[in-house]
């Protein structure tokens, strides 16, 4: 079971990973990345990471700005990037906090001039749903509202914001949540049987597979147990029969 925590900063990271090392977690392995702060660090830093590991979940922690003072952890459910007015839908595959939208930016918001509807802003979470959602790895994004909109950069304001990570989340609750999750999630079928049967080029296989979930989905039957029954067909006359079935 693989999971990977992103964090924007070494502050932060240093504090999530001390508490989760405190969890003593059995048969998980954690992926740690330090994305940076911005959206261009964000789609570098992660996508590597993504390439190269299979992740089962992905959790992104992080502290946000926030126009009117709240002590709470939020939960990401819908991201507005700032400059283009797109929104995205994060899944709610659990709650764990209260549900809220978040405007994503890709400069430092200065004043509250600058926003209309928006009450949290980040410069990240807008890349991290993008490329989870492409790569489709099951995700949870928490901010903690720990900065308000500032007129300039303050170091010290940031370290002050991180110790918040020690008190706001329940870490334990966290991840008995997401392994929950991710234990209920139905091993995929590789439906590697149709295969070793028939020969398929990469595309035709995608498009069958496609089917298949679709088959699936809405006559709630097994497609194995189509299969089963006609095998012994050629692969034209296999396909032709799937195919004629009404749904």
């Amino acid at each position: 079971m693989n999971i990977l925590v992103t964090v924007a900063h070494p502050n932060e990271l240093k504090i999530i990973k001390e508490n989760i090392k405190n969890l003593k977690l059995v048969w998980v392995k954690i992926y740690y990345i330090q994305t940076w702060i911005g959206n261009y660090e964000t789609i570098y830093n992660l996508t590597k990471v993504i390439e190269s590991n299979k992740i089962d979940f992905l959790l992104n922690i992080w502290v946000c700005w926030y126009k009117e003072e709240n002590n709470w952890v939020i939960q990401v459910a819908r991201i507005v990037n700032f400059w283009t007015n797109k929104e995205l839908l994060v899944p709610i595959i659990f709650e764990f906090a209260k549900l809220e939208s978040i405007c994503c930016s890709e400069k430092i918001i200065t004043s509250t001039d600058e926003l209309s509807w928006e009450k949290y802003v980040d410069m990240e979470s807008y890349w991290i749903e993008f490329l989870a959602n492409k790569y489709q790895i099951p995700r949870l994004i928490l901010k903690i509202p720990a900065d308000n909109i500032w007129e300039k950069f303050d170091i010290n304001i940031l370290k002050e914001s991180c110790e918040k990570l020690w008190t706001e989340i329940d870490y334990i609750k966290l991840f008995e949540k997401i392994i929950s999750y991710i234990n209920s999630i139905p091993i995929e079928d590789s439906h590697d049987y149709l295969r070793e049967k028939y020969y398929f080029t990469f595309q035709e296989f995608e498009i069958i597979k496609w089917k298949i979930s679709k088959f699936e989905a809405l006559t709630c039957q097994s497609f194995k147990e189509f299969f089963e029954e006609y095998w012994n067909l050629d692969k034209n006359e296999f396909m032709k029969t799937f195919d004629n079935i009404k749904i």
